[in-house]
């Protein structure tokens, strides 16, 4: 019976013998295990060093101390080795068997060895992406310490390192309270056990400043916030480590107490106008150039408060800070202006451009994404301009006409810089006019939509993105001006739902015109039309009512969406996917970037946004954000699609990289559908 069970197995049956003198050998050897390891079955019966001696000499060490283990305790052998094959191949063996201790003296284990190679190359490739992840964390400006449920210290990031003075090797599996002051140490003892106790939190969750003791008894303030999570099961502990010794030295003075905000310790507004004040008042010439202020605010920033809560929100925001510090650190000032507002002054402008290409240094240093827990982000900020040219202005006037300006940004494209203009005011009215004629009853019958080719390299269509068109009085308005507004004011919903009906017309149009030739057609879903009740009942009465196959219909879902109610999301687009429409997550990177998300979701594709194709070069930060997606991608099993491909060198690095599809001037320009031909549409 054992036998016939063994056939059924996909691993290979064994019976292996210790002697009291210590010879061991194998009883017997299913006739897998010579598809396993190369060596004939019956040389192993005789002698089973010719399997031993191929294992690597540290798993040797470590098998026979297993062996030795399971002996004297009568416990289950369980172990993971490799062996190298004849041939040259290495393979990974997972051996499991039970021991038996007989009259003679001999133990005698039964069981099963199998060939999980595969399992553990995928493993290795995992932990290479992980490494990715532990980059991250290494440039992070905070220190990170992470402890399992006892203490014993597991991890600390690059910050931590030269916060204590430890290297990892110094401190791993020792007790964290080797950092801590003595007066500390009895005092932690009592909060765990508590909280392992009764659950209820005192120093979990909460930020409080604390002493931690340097390698060179340096006890150094920092500001500490502790949070549990769980890793395979077991309990873990991080600690965020922020060193307050700058802060408490700037607040020494009375001064800065009373022109600093509290949270990020910038400048705060009333610093910023006296700052203000004194540039308008101070003599300027051609060659020095002139006092200019930059508004900043961070898009979509309610959705980090509103996710993860307004702690978290305060986090970024002190990050965020801090990263303008650095870049910004010839300002004359920064200042956080409002909750998510911060101003900068600068001087020495001679022209727009220069403004332009200090507001591209301050975006390029919030690209690296910013943790929030459950996900990370990159914070993408609008900007207003004013330059400080007349004497007449005040302080208010420069303030408010460089928020007129970011206004005019956020309204127009977020993540740009404007300008201000007394002509600025025209642009509110145009604001205004739109929103008007988003309410008109003829607002569907002037929308249309252009098709743009998605492409492999050479040449072969994957199918088409529906672009929407808006036509009215003659003039065309842009979807960057019309669509942000009609989120706002609902329109968005009845865009969407007509927008859905065109997408399955079309490709009902498709599949009656050309049979034989299959097409996707992708659409922009907004996260305001996905948020509604009866969204995927929309969808399914789409496609029961034109007929049409919907695996050719294909989503694009943006991160903003994502970093909201993640059960509710994976609910409907796991309702979708049963009918067969597919998904890809749009300009991914730009937003809220999570692992944990990006795992749950039903995603058939990830889309690389054009602003990290736009002059793309080897030795650029672009090139390197576009190759961790696509290995991303890979890692995860989806497609990937760069957009914004218009040279046939920026085509060359991205096929380099390992992306597959594309889409982008340099395949076609968006059509409308009258100018689509036959041989496009396969």
């Amino acid at each position: 019976m054992l036998e016939n069970f063994a056939a059924l197995t996909p691993g290979a049956f064994y019976r292996y013998a210790i002697r009291p003198d210590g010879d061991h050998y194998f009883v017997e050897l299913g006739d897998r295990i010579e598809q396993f390891v190369g060596v004939d079955k019956s040389e192993l019966l005789k002698d089973a060093n010719l399997l031993f001696n191929r294992l690597p000499s540290e798993h040797q060490q470590e098998l026979f101390q297993r062996v030795v283990d399971s002996a004297q305790q009568q416990a289950e052998f369980h172990y993971v080795f490799s062996v190298e094959r004849p041939d040259g191949k290495t393979v990974w063996l997972e051996a499991r068997s039970t021991p038996e201790l007989k009259a003679n003296g001999d133990v005698l284990w039964t069981g099963f060895v199998y060939d999980v190679t595969a399992r553990e190359r995928a493993t290795e490739k995992l932990n290479s992406h992980l490494s990715n992840v532990n980059h991250v964390l290494n440039n992070m400006h905070d220190a990170i310490i992470t402890t399992d449920a006892h203490g014993k210290v597991l991890y600390l990031n690059q910050s931590a390192e030269e916060l204590l003075g430890f290297q990892l090797s110094e401190l791993k599996g020792e007790n964290i309270k080797q950092v801590m002051p003595q007066h500390h140490k009895r005092r932690h003892d009592n909060y765990m056990a508590s909280y392992r106790e009764t659950r209820q939190a005192q120093i979990i969750g909460s930020t409080r400043s604390v002493e931690v003791v340097s390698k060179s008894q340096e006890y150094i303030p920092v500001e500490l916030r502790i949070c549990e999570y769980v890793e395979n099961g077991a309990l873990r502990f991080m600690g965020t480590l922020r060193d307050l010794r700058p802060t408490i030295a700037s607040k020494e003075a009375l001064d800065s107490l009373r022109s600093t905000d509290p949270l990020t310790g910038l400048k705060n507004r009333s610093a910023l106008l006296s700052h203000i004040t004194y540039c308008l008042n101070a003599p300027t010439s051609k060659t020095s150039g002139h006092y200019c202020l930059l508004s900043l605010d961070v898009d979509d920033f309610r959705f980090i408060n509103e996710g993860f809560g307004v702690n978290r929100g305060d986090d970024v925001l002190v990050e965020i800070g801090q990263r303008l510090q650095r870049v910004a650190a010839d300002a004359i000032c920064i200042a956080r202006i409002q909750e998510d507002e911060f101003g900068i002054l600068i001087n020495g402008v001679q022209n727009r451009a220069q403004v332009e290409a200090y507001y591209e240094r301050l975006k390029d240093a919030l690209q690296e994404p910013i943790d929030l827990g459950k996900a990370a982000s990159s914070i993408r900020l609008s900007a207003g301009a004013c330059l400080l040219v007349s004497s007449d202005m005040t302080s208010m006037d420069v303030l408010h006409h460089c928020e007129v300006a970011l206004g005019t940004s956020k309204q127009r494209s977020r993540g740009g810089l404007s300008f201000y203009e007394a002509s600025l005011g025209d642009s509110y009215r145009s604001s205004a006019l739109i929103d008007q004629k988003l309410k008109s009853p003829y607002l569907l019958s002037e929308l249309f939509l252009e098709f743009q080719p998605q492409m492999q390299a050479d040449g072969i269509a994957l199918g088409y993105e529906a672009l929407l068109r808006w036509r009215s009085d003659g003039d065309l308005i842009r979807p960057d001006e019309f669509i942000p507004i009609a989120e706002r004011n609902g329109a968005i919903v009845i865009i969407g739902e007509w927008l859905i009906e065109q997408a399955c017309q079309f490709l009902l149009w498709h599949q009656r015109t050309f049979p034989a030739r299959e097409t996707r057609l992708s659409i922009n879903i907004s996260p305001v039309q996905f948020q509604q009740a009866n969204f995927v009942q929309i969808i399914a009465e789409a496609v029961k009512r034109t007929g049409i196959d919907a695996r050719f219909l294909h989503l694009e879902l943006t991160e903003r969406l994502l970093i909201e109610s993640t059960d509710h999301i994976v609910e409907k687009m796991s309702a979708l996917s049963a009918l067969g429409i597919t998904f890809s997550l749009d300009d991914f990177g730009t937003g809220y970037s999570s692992l944990g998300y990006l795992s749950r979701l039903p995603l058939a594709e990830l889309k690389i946004d054009k602003s990290f194709v736009r002059n793309l070069e080897p030795t650029s930060s672009n090139y390197r954000i576009v190759e961790a997606i696509i290995l991303l991608s890979q890692s995860l099993g989806l497609n990937v699609i760069a957009e914004g491909v218009e040279t046939e060198a920026e085509l060359a690095l991205l096929k380099r990289l390992g992306c597959v599809y594309y889409q982008g001037y340099y395949f076609g320009r968006p059509v409308a559908r009258e100018q689509l031909t036959a041989p496009q549409m396969g």
